[in-house]
């Protein structure tokens, strides 16, 4: 019921030191305009170019962060406190033709213990743009049943960085040589897979 007074700028993924990634783009993107009002119950189109340089391969990107305010609210000891809201929009920029999708496994580890099995491992991702990567665990007992499958949570791993995943589940496991197999789905015409073997 009121206009927003909307302003924009960009949040590139940094490395360990605080600095952009080399895959951040936002030093290629030209916003129309980095602050606009917003009238109520309205649409705002935002427009930028993109600059991209002749030598880019890969994925690249950033996010727009669009901030207001939200208005005021009464703190502790009769502060006055001013609210302003942030939004982040992904933005992805793809170079036709040159992206190049892949992972591998570093280590892969399972135990059991007291009717929980614990997998941990890394991956590590070798291509030229991130990966959402979706991991599902296949247990196999000594008679070569399998027994349960578990989806793992969903990660992201970024161009050249090694990613943790581990995770605890309860599960009824005879004694013996069991195998569990990991196979993780991403963006690419294959999936990964890797296997252990377990004693209990």
């Amino acid at each position: 019921d009121k206009p927003l007074e909307v302003s924009v700028d960009f949040a590139d993924t940094t490395d360990k030191d605080g600095k952009p990634v080399k895959n951040a783009c936002s030093k290629w993107i030209k916003l129309e305009s980095d602050k606009f009002v917003i009238p109520p119950q309205s649409i705002k189109d935002l427009k930028f170019t993109a600059s991209v340089p002749k030598d880019a391969k890969g994925g690249f990107w950033t996010a727009l962060v669009y901030s207001y305010a939200q208005g005021q609210v009464k703190g502790p000891e009769e502060i006055t406190l001013n609210i302003r809201m942030n939004i982040e929009q992904a933005l992805r920029i793809y170079v036709e033709g040159t992206i190049e999708r892949k992972l591998s496994i570093g280590e892969f580890n399972a135990s059991f213990s007291k009717g929980e099995l614990e997998i941990s491992g890394k991956v590590k991702n070798s291509g030229n743009s991130f990966q959402d990567v979706k991991p599902t665990y296949l247990v196999i007992d000594g008679s070569g049943k399998a027994v349960k499958s578990i989806r793992g949570a969903v990660f992201r791993t970024y161009p050249g960085d090694e990613k943790d995943f581990s995770g605890k589940n309860k599960i009824d496991l005879k004694n013996g040589v069991n195998k569990i197999i990991a196979v993780f789905d991403y963006e690419n015409a294959e999936l990964l897979t890797t296997e252990k073997t377990f004693s209990i």
